[in-house]
């Protein structure tokens, strides 16, 4: 196999997966999901690297069934998932922690706990990362075979230093939800799952099982030393280290606590995470008898590849491989770059004058050298021992953390000399038993000067190593009493503690207000206890405890840990207002301090400055000079002047009305009204002075007052309606029997007062037209049945009943190209069109002509009738359509007739409309749906 194709594989798999998270993060249905359980129990999978995936094979070679106990551990340790991984967990998303070097650098209230933390999780690290380039340059150099070039490390160091810069850098700042990570890493799972079992199924299909079971018969001590390694191996030791490194490494921790999306429990984990690592693991014995059958002159680390010959498989199984390394690397390099950057650079470089897109420079450059230093190791190390052997190198370093993460959750009297005591020898027993060795000094004497002489190194590793940790860290702890700061934040690590609880919510206030000023403190107990319902005037000590936290977890987002539990000072033995102003003023002078206080502030102020530009009220600000600092994105949409356009200028400098508006408004709410090319905006303002400078904020009222203005019209509407209804029915029932009487008195007198009789009658026969149109419209229903009409015909009807009025002085002429149809019920619309000519041949003068037009548009159907009258005022155009309105004179007409009219048409899904012609008159438009798919 060429070296290309495995080349060209990796660059295409690694490119797609960088460009998954965003693909996910921009569908909201695919990052729901990536929010589930099941997806962060398939991201948890990341713990499985190429250890787990080639590695395995040899440590089985050497320890048997043994190799099962890296699923074994994280199995149990899920088990402790409600006592252990919950309340880390709810510490870490309370506090808004990012790394475990954070967690016990607040709890143990240490300047010293991050670096040295940091420090040794890059020592501890990099042999592991060192595995993950070993294992893809030599499973590469193995599908290439001789010919494979010397600096094929290099290329694929390269290659996943840049795809965990691209990928992860993206990440590394905030804590808000990244589903699309998790997704990316569940999908790395998932390929490593259907890797491993599709190869275990080819190479079993290629082996044969009859040629399997004769294998195993025929060499009993195959299945022996599978199983020896239960008895002899350091089976108890393992289980213990892969159950702590399964929470602990930087990765797991990173994914577990850190990423864990908001409401995500972590309790269906508990199944999740083991069963895909038990799928991993299962074809691993197969991989161990055929490889060792059909290719026992390779490393047992390659048997996985070596297990086929089929060229698909071995790529297959090569690209399980890359997405176990790849899925390491990037993770590892992550949550280490934030424990760099926080604890090591920033605090020596300072936060002055840092952008942003420095700080991502750095985070960047921190990912890039923690890979490229793996490459490093990997080169610089000699190659002595197996992939597992590497990997434990990493695992007993995380164990260290151990004796800390227990004391943080249940040890209150553990204190900072008894952290720094353990850490110091168990790092010192880590690095003779476990790290010489393997750069080549036999320096791993110390287990046989303890009794442990016939016991493997790497159990005694284990032992040895947390035996001293956990000793000097109780002794340490037991030689002083914690300080105030320690216990406070002791108390603030405990699940539900009420120690230290204020008796107040004005005690609280007052104890904030010590470091934070009255203003600022009484907000941020305003916020908190909003957010937690408590009244000002509680008592009970449970919700005042959640009062606390809750502040002190809003200020340690704004100011870091160890300043917001200076300021809320809760805890058994709380700091007096005199030590925590003593305290914060330390940190201030202290030089290793004081950027750490900056970046707070800095944090504090580019907060403010995101949430003025994403409020949807227009809000400005300016300094004490007058200048403008502020201006955000909807006040220049408003305004339509951009903040480049206005920074650092007066407010009597702006563009008019700009200019004079704002600077002349000070202190309560205002109304002005602003031309602008929409037309006349309605704007409330209100300008409030600060400390340093003012602030205002500018509300565009011109659409609500748009809607109050149409719901008054709507109600007026059907008050009105009810009113017509309510008339016509009273004035219908007396009119009827005037005209019985009438009719009556007709048949029985002479010519003589028949004449006078019929004018009575006609003007009665009037009324009753005016109340059916009232009628009419109070009581408009859509059309009971609908069906295929022709609008052209329908126009004729109209035309023809207009005639039998009488009006024969204006001329009516119809267009009508063949059939119109349309959808509707034919007397309604018949009933407008008429409605229409009768208006336009009462508007046009003698001898005009009215046109009438009826054509078919995409999915309408239209009649036009145009006048030629004197055409609609523009001071009344916008109330043609309201009902009772006329411009006829009295007793000639009732208003109701275009009013009833554009009822109909709205009722069909259509509309009527009218417009001015150029030549004089007017244009009035029905606008019908021609079949149910084009009814609006």
């Amino acid at each position: 196999m060429t070296v290309a194709l495995p080349l060209v594989l990796t660059l295409a798999y690694l490119g797609l997966l960088s460009l998954f998270p965003g693909w996910v993060e921009r569908r909201p249905r695919w990052a729901a999901a990536a929010r589930s359980p099941i997806v962060l129990g398939l991201a948890l999978g990341v713990y499985a690297t190429s250890w787990t995936f080639y590695g395995s094979v040899g440590f089985a070679d050497r320890y048997g069934f043994a190799f099962f106990a890296v699923c074994l551990g994280p199995t149990l340790a899920c088990l402790a998932i409600p006592t252990l991984w919950q309340p880390l967990a709810d510490l870490v998303r309370r506090l808004r922690f990012g790394s475990l070097a954070d967690v016990l650098a607040h709890r143990f209230q240490s300047r010293a706990a991050g670096p040295v933390i940091t420090l040794f999780m890059l020592a501890g690290l990099l042999p592991y990362l060192s595995l993950q380039l070993r294992a893809i340059a030599d499973a590469a150099s193995f599908l290439a075979g001789p010919d494979a070039p010397a600096g094929l490390g290099l290329v694929y160091a390269a290659i996943l230093a840049l795809f965990a810069a691209a990928v992860g850098v993206r990440y590394a700042e905030g804590h808000q939800d990244r589903s699309g990570l998790l997704a990316a890493l569940a999908l790395e799972t998932t390929v490593k799952i259907v890797a491993t079992l599709v190869v275990g199924v080819g190479a079993l299909s290629a082996f044969g099982v009859d040629r399997l079971h004769e294998r195993l018969d025929t060499n009993p001590e195959i299945l022996a030393r599978l199983w020896g390694g239960l008895e002899d191996g350091p089976w108890v030791a393992l289980v213990a280290v892969a159950a702590v490194a399964s929470f602990l490494l930087p990765r797991q921790f990173h994914v577990a606590f850190v990423e864990r999306p908001e409401g995500t429990s972590l309790a269906s984990t508990m199944w999740v995470f083991p069963a895909a690592l038990l799928l991993l693991n299962l074809p691993l014995p197969l991989f161990y008898v055929i490889g060792d059958a059909v290719a026992p002159q390779v490393p047992p680390d390659r048997w996985v590849l070596a297990a086929t010959e089929l060229p698909a498989l071995r790529l297959l199984a090569f690209l399980g491989g890359v997405s176990a390394s790849s899925a390491m690397v990037l993770v590892s390099t992550l949550a280490l770059s934030g424990m760099v950057a926080t604890h090591l650079i920033l605090p020596l470089r300072g936060t002055r004058d840092l952008t942003r897109e420095g700080s991502l420079r750095i985070r960047r450059g921190v990912v890039g050298g923690l890979v490229l230093a793996g490459f490093a190791f990997h080169s610089a190390l000699p190659r002595r021992g197996t992939l597992v052997d590497l990997g434990l190198v990493s695992f007993v370093a995380v164990l260290q953390l151990l004796p800390g993460v227990l004391a943080t959750l249940f040890w209150p009297r553990a204190t900072a000399r008894g952290l720094l005591w353990g850490l110091g020898g168990g790092v010192l027993s880590w690095a003779l038993i476990t790290a010489l060795p393997f750069l080549g000094t036999e320096a791993s004497t110390l287990p046989a000067l303890v009794g442990l002489g016939a016991t493997d190194p790497r159990a005694a590793t284990v032992w040895i190593s947390l035996t001293v940790n956990g000793i000097l860290f109780v002794a340490g702890s037991l030689t002083r009493a914690p300080t105030a700061a320690e216990a406070a934040a002791a108390a603030s690590c405990a699940e539900g503690s009420v120690d230290g609880a204020p008796e107040s919510v004005d005690a609280l206030r007052s104890r904030l207000a010590a470091t934070l000023g009255e203003r600022e403190a009484a907000t941020a107990i305003e916020r908190a206890a909003a957010d937690l319902a408590i009244d000002p005037g509680e008592r009970r000590p449970l919700p005042l405890a959640r009062l606390r936290d809750a502040v002190e977890a809003n200020l340690a987002n704004l100011f870091g840990p160890l300043v917001a539990r200076a300021a809320v000072g809760a805890g058994a033995d709380a700091p007096t207002v005199a030590d925590q102003l003593r305290f914060l003023d330390e940190r201030a002078r202290s030089p290793r301090s004081r950027p750490a206080v900056e970046r707070s502030f800095e944090a504090v102020r580019r907060y403010l400055r995101e949430v003025l530009a994403e409020l949807p009220l227009g809000t400005f600000a300016v300094d004490p000079a007058g200048r403008l600092v502020v201006w955000n994105q909807a006040l220049a949409e408003l305004t339509g002047l951009p903040e480049a356009e206005v920074a650092g200028l007066a407010l009597d400098e702006l563009p008019d009305p700009w200019g004079p508006l704002l600077s002349a408004v000070e202190g309560d709410l205002v109304e002005r009204s602003v031309a602008s090319p929409e037309g006349q905006r309605q704007l409330r303002i209100r300008v409030a002075p600060l400390d340093a400078g003012r602030v205002g904020m500018v509300e565009d009222l011109t659409e609500r007052r748009a809607l109050r203005a149409q719901v008054v019209h709507q109600d007026r509407l059907a008050s009105i309606g009810t009113l017509a209804a309510g008339v016509a029915h009273e004035v219908g029932n007396p009119l009827m029997g005037i005209t019985m009487v009438v009719r009556g008195v007709m048949a029985e007198v002479g010519a003589e007062h028949g004449e006078r009789l019929r004018l009575v009658l006609e003007e009665a026969e009037r009324i009753d037209g005016i109340v059916r149109g009232m009628l009419g419209f109070s009581r408009r229903e859509d059309p009971a049945e609908r069906a295929l009409v022709d609008l052209g015909a329908i126009a004729r009807d109209a035309i023809r009943l207009v005639r039998l009025t009488g009006r024969r002085s204006v001329d009516v002429d119809l267009e009508a190209a063949g059939e119109v149809i349309a959808l509707g019920a034919r007397q309604p619309l018949t009933q407008v069109v008429f409605n229409l000519l009768d208006n336009a041949l009462a508007a046009s003068p003698k001898g005009a002509r009215v046109q009438v037009r009826a054509f078919a548009r995409a999915a309408d159907a239209v009649i036009e009738v145009q006048d030629s009258g004197p055409g609609i005022p523009s001071a009344v155009a916008e109330r043609v359509f309201e009902p009772f309105f006329t411009t006829k004179g009295t007793g000639e007409g009732t208003g109701l007739g275009l009013a009833i009219a554009h009822g109909i048409a709205r009722d069909h899904g259509g509309e009527l409309s009218f417009e001015p012609v150029a030549e004089g008159g007017t244009l009035f438009r029905l606008v019908v749906p021609r079949s149910d798919e084009g009814e609006r």
